[in-house]
């Protein structure tokens, strides 16, 4: 269930544009209560960055992003790559059948 809004992570930053992705990025609620950045502050911002190749920019806007990014990345292809063989699977299967 998780897969489905990191999936949305990898991708996003690589189709949409900035001001469309942070205007539906949540707000810092740590920020707002506490006057101080959280260790996700940043984040979205770094997303945005790596979407664009901009890995200096990505660091600097948060030293986790580039990290979390490729795990994101990675638990993306693991799940990914299920429901591809299966759909392959599937079509192999059709393609016998019904030819």
């Amino acid at each position: 269930i998780l897969s489905v809004p990191i999936l949305a992570a990898v991708i996003l930053p690589l189709v949409a544009s900035a001001p469309a992705i942070q205007a539906i990025a949540p707000h810092c609620v740590w920020k707002a209560r506490f006057g101080r950045e959280c260790p996700a502050c940043g984040m979205t911002t770094a997303f945005l960055h790596i979407g664009r190749g901009a890995w200096r920019a990505a660091s600097a806007s948060n030293t986790a992003g580039i990290p979390l990014y490729a795990v994101f990345l990675f638990n993306s292809f693991l799940w990914l790559r299920p429901a591809v063989r299966f759909t392959r699977f599937r079509l192999t299967r059709f393609i016998h059948v019904h030819i």
